[in-house]
């Protein structure tokens, strides 16, 4: 009987010391798992975020260089457009100097010839 309950004893023994290896073994693997992934993800989240940046650091370039064409694009237009604004306003003041030189000689000829009729007839 001795030996019985020594049997049952020991395998019982040898089965909560396996039970705990298995439950140890298992839980540092998962562990050990778990660790490997993230320490993987980790790894793929930095050389994500760099390429992120990188594509970001160049539509940001290529936006400021668009900024800047279009800025002297418009430069160049308000300065042709106001250079042709002022030809503009120069033949139109130069048309009503024109216009006021024919005038005034209209009317000095018209004074001219009334005064020329005014002598003749005395």
């Amino acid at each position: 009987m001795d030996f019985i309950v020594s049997i049952i004893s020991s395998a019982s023994v040898s089965s909560l010391l396996a039970i705990a290896v298995v439950w140890l073994s298992r839980n540092w693997l998962s562990e050990r798992l778990k660790r490997s992934i993230e320490h993987e993800y980790a790894q793929k989240l930095v050389a994500h975020k760099s390429i992120l940046k990188a594509e970001n650091d160049v539509a940001l370039e290529r936006l400021r260089a668009s900024i800047s064409q279009n800025q002297s694009i418009q430069s160049v237009a308000t300065s042709t457009f106001t250079a042709i604004n002022i030809a503009s306003h120069d033949r139109k003041i130069k048309a009503v100097c024109l216009t006021l030189i024919l005038l005034l000689n209209t009317i000095f000829k018209y004074i001219l010839t009334t005064d020329d009729t005014i002598y003749t007839h005395e």
